[in-house]
């Protein structure tokens, strides 16, 4: 200790002041810390910045592009799209894509934006009807996914949609696809 100070044992509830009889391997578990502190931390580090661009942006239109960017980095996906809901509230309607200029992808982009999904039509119609998110590990296993062959075109292969609420309100759907197939990532899922 600085100062030549030594801790107290009863300043701070279980801190001993004498050397335990045996002392573990300081590497020993790391690991498993760093498994429970990484997806707590990449968490942390997502939704700080999402708070940013959210704070900077004058509607969830504007914060859009770089949201889905930030998510999609962070969660390795390839694609992500925002679905909102059309004025009436009566269907979904595509309003943006990240990334949006990549040219492998264009054709799903291009179905996205064709189609509106009434509730309970589609992935993102499912996940706006069930009120919670969905988590597909491989899209042929789904007979809802409208935009199945376009996906498949473009190599993608699973992912995952969610709602956007405020107030327990659905705001609209993000969905985030990946060209591999992914088992279900609860930290992800949690952190959104």
């Amino acid at each position: 200790n600085q100062a030549g100070m030594e801790p107290r044992s009863d300043a701070v509830p279980g801190l001993r002041s004498d050397p335990p009889e045996s002392v573990a391997d300081p590497c020993e578990g790391e690991s498993d810390l760093l498994a429970i502190r990484k997806p707590a931390l990449l968490r942390f580090e997502l939704q700080n910045r999402i708070n940013e661009v959210l704070a900077r942006a004058s509607s969830l239109e504007e914060a859009a592009p770089e949201i889905l960017r930030e998510i999609a980095v962070k969660g390795d996906w390839v694609f992500a799209g925002l679905w909102v809901l059309d004025p009436g509230g009566e269907r979904l309607c595509f309003l943006n894509s990240w990334p949006s200029e990549d040219p492998s992808l264009q054709t799903f982009i291009a179905c996205s934006f064709e189609i509106a999904l009434a509730r309970g039509e589609g992935l993102p119609g499912a996940a706006w009807e069930g009120n919670h998110s969905i988590w597909l590990p491989d899209f042929e296993q789904r007979l809802k996914f409208l935009r199945l062959r376009a996906a498949q075109d473009c190599g993608l292969k699973s992912g995952t949609c969610f709602p956007l609420r405020l107030a327990g309100k659905v705001l609209g759907i993000m969905e985030f696809f990946s060209r591999e197939q992914r088992s279900e990532d609860k930290d992800f899922l949690e952190t959104l």
